[in-house]
């Protein structure tokens, strides 16, 4: 399951490259070629690629991964370098303890249990527009709902096939006194690598697998800064996963301490 996982991320990264192809600069292309000129290599079209993938995905097994694997590590004897602040007393005795000790594998497989939208908690009535305008020179629409949110629809043809997401709201850094700012740190760390609502991180990433939903936390100066970047046939459901992060918000012990050990 995790390997199919991987393989659809990855096939649907070379779906978008497609998607968006037409728009990409020359500058970029040109240092491609290069690049594979001086090796002796090749190139090719996002598309080219993706049908390649597509031909030998189903090849991608555990048994030809686990192959592959130990024909990698075969044949060379290991070799360690261990870099420390402050001599360690019998340090190299302790790393060739560590480096010949036997790797048992883990016992309990990652739960796989399928995961879906309709398992997010039910939202509330959604709002209902009060107010339209728009921006001529700029080709903006500016949407004011009933709840007091602002949408800002601004089309950029040279980003087909491409949507930027962002929700900004309360008052970014300028919220934290100076006594507290070194805080102001852990959003971005915790905000979006605990989940959100019954699913911790690891089901969050099956929910989005094989999609483009790309959800981020930032801190500007006057506000925060959630969103990312999605395509057309997921902008429904990056709305609904990122309308989830701010109402129904999920905070997990792991990542609070990972972020404390940063």
């Amino acid at each position: 399951a995790e390997i199919d996982r991987e393989a659809g991320e990855y096939f649907a990264a070379l779906q978008v490259q497609g998607e968006t192809e037409r728009t990409r600069s020359a500058a970029p292309l040109a240092d491609e070629v290069l690049s594979a000129v001086n090796i002796r290599e090749t190139v090719a079209t996002a598309q080219v690629a993706s049908e390649v993938f597509g031909g030998i995905r189903g090849k991608i097994t555990p048994a030809r991964i686990l192959d592959s694997t130990r024909r990698r590590f075969a044949g060379t004897p290991p070799r360690v370098m261990l870099m420390t602040p402050t001599p360690i007393p019998d340090g190299d005795k302790l790393l060739a303890t560590a480096l010949t000790a036997p790797v048992v594998a883990q016992q309990g497989a990652q739960d796989q249990t399928p995961v879906s939208f309709d398992q997010l908690p039910k939202l509330g009535a959604p709002s209902t527009v009060t107010a339209e305008s728009k921006i001529d020179r700029y080709d903006t629409d500016i949407i004011t709902f009933s709840n007091g949110t602002k949408a800002i629809l601004f089309l950029n043809p040279a980003e087909a096939g491409r949507i930027y997401v962002q929700a900004r709201f309360g008052n970014g850094r300028k919220a934290f006194s100076p006594a507290k700012s070194a805080s102001a740190m852990f959003g971005p760390m915790l905000m979006t690598s605990s989940g959100v609502g019954p699913f911790d991180k690891d089901a969050l990433d099956r929910l989005t697998s094989g999609r483009l939903l790309d959800v981020g936390f930032d801190m500007a100066d006057d506000a925060f800064v959630l969103g990312g970047t999605t395509r057309a046939a997921d902008l429904s459901d990056m709305l609904l996963l990122m309308t989830h992060q701010l109402a129904n918000p999920r905070f997990d012990a792991a990542p609070v301490n990972r972020a404390r050990a940063a």
